[in-house]
């Protein structure tokens, strides 16, 4: 019961953000324009629903590992959605919850298969939003996050399967020249002389 009523208000902690962000609150969206509430109220929802499927999983043991895991990537992924909408912080957030996912799962017969593919739509959400966003903070987390778990299994792991950490990573360099940045800056650039030469005549 304790769960459940949780993951209720972690829902409508997300919801009340979404509300205030769309002015369905016009007296608070007016009195607090410049406190980031809806995001705040967003990414405390969000909070609120990792510790509760963590709960489920680590603490009272009512879901396996297999759904766990699922459920963590499922709201991490979804906060790196809602960060279109709220701010680079929110996918930080997703960003981090993402990143901590397989950490905090343990099993018996673990998957680095599964891991790095994990790990690289993870990368791979966060370069998109990023990229459309222009943002360049959260995806520079992501680089190092991604490169953190590759450098972490190789130095720690007793048996080494090389292939899905070497695709990992050149995936994340093929996504660092297309993606992310790509050449978002050059257009950028290329916008403000034009301008810049718009201006001038």
């Amino acid at each position: 019961a304790r769960l459940s009523l949780a993951a209720i208000f972690g829902l409508v902690l997300g919801l009340a953000g979404e509300a205030i962000r769309r002015k369905a609150v016009p007296g608070i969206a007016a009195a607090y324009s410049n406190a980031m509430i809806p995001g705040v109220l967003t990414a405390a929802g969000a909070l609120t629903l990792f510790g509760v499927v963590y709960a489920t999983y680590g603490i009272y043991g009512y879901i396996g590992p297999g759904m766990a895991f699922g459920l963590l990537g499922l709201v991490a992924f979804a906060t790196i959605g809602l960060s279109l909408l709220h701010g680079q912080a929110l996918a930080g957030l997703g960003l981090l919850g993402s990143m901590l996912t397989p950490a905090l799962i343990s099993t018996d017969t673990p998957s680095i298969w599964a891991l790095f593919v994990f790990l690289t739509v993870s990368w791979l959400a966060t370069a998109a939003a990023a990229r459309r966003q222009g943002w360049t903070v959260v995806p520079s987390l992501a680089n190092a996050g991604l490169g953190l778990w590759a450098l972490g299994y190789i130095g720690f792991s007793e048996t080494l399967n090389v292939e899905p950490v070497v695709l990992s990573l050149l995936l994340m360099i093929a996504g660092t020249i297309w993606l992310w940045p790509g050449d978002t800056f050059d257009k950028s650039n290329r916008e403000i002389y034009a301008l810049e030469e718009a201006k001038a005549e």
